[in-house]
C-alpha cells in the first residue's frame, strides 16, 4: 500500500498550505501591531520653589503643578529638613491639577525635601 506525503498530517498538502498561510497572516499582524505608549504616572510640570533651587530668603509657600487633575483625598505634601524631621505646613489646598501649601514657619539654612503623593483622577 503506498501512502501518499500529504497523507501522513491527515489532510494533505492543501490543509498544511492552508494552515500555513493562516500562521503566517496571524504572525504578520501580530508584527505589524506596535505597542502605543501610555504615560502611567502623572508627571511633576512644575514647582514653586523649583526642584534643586537655592533661595535668599525662607519661602512662604509651596506650590506643584502636575499633568493630570488630583483626587484630594488621596493626595498630600509634607517639607522635610535635613535631619528628617518634619516641618509643619499649613493649609493644603488641592485644586485641579495643582497642590499649595503655606509654611508655618521661617526656615532656617539648610537642605530641605519636599514630599508629595497623589492619586489622579481619570
Amino acid at each position: 500500500m503506498a501512502v501518499k506525503a500529504g497523507e501522513i498530517f491527515g489532510g494533505g498538502i492543501e490543509r498544511i498550505i492552508l494552515l500555513s498561510r493562516t500562521l503566517l497572516v496571524i504572525a504578520l499582524v501580530a508584527a505589524s501591531l506596535q505597542a502605543v505608549p501610555s504615560r502611567a504616572h502623572t508627571e511633576l510640570l512644575q514647582a514653586v520653589p523649583k526642584p534643586e533651587a537655592v533661595v535668599e530668603k525662607s519661602p512662604e509657600k509651596i506650590s506643584l503643578i502636575f499633568s493630570e487633575e488630583l483626587d484630594p483625598a488621596f493626595s498630600g505634601m509634607s517639607l522635610i529638613d535635613d535631619n528628617g524631621d518634619t516641618i509643619q505646613v499649613d493649609g493644603l489646598i488641592i485644586a485641579g491639577k495643582k497642590m499649595d501649601t503655606s509654611i508655618s514657619e521661617t526656615l532656617g539654612e539648610g537642605i530641605y525635601r519636599v514630599n508629595w503623593h497623589l492619586l489622579s483622577i481619570d
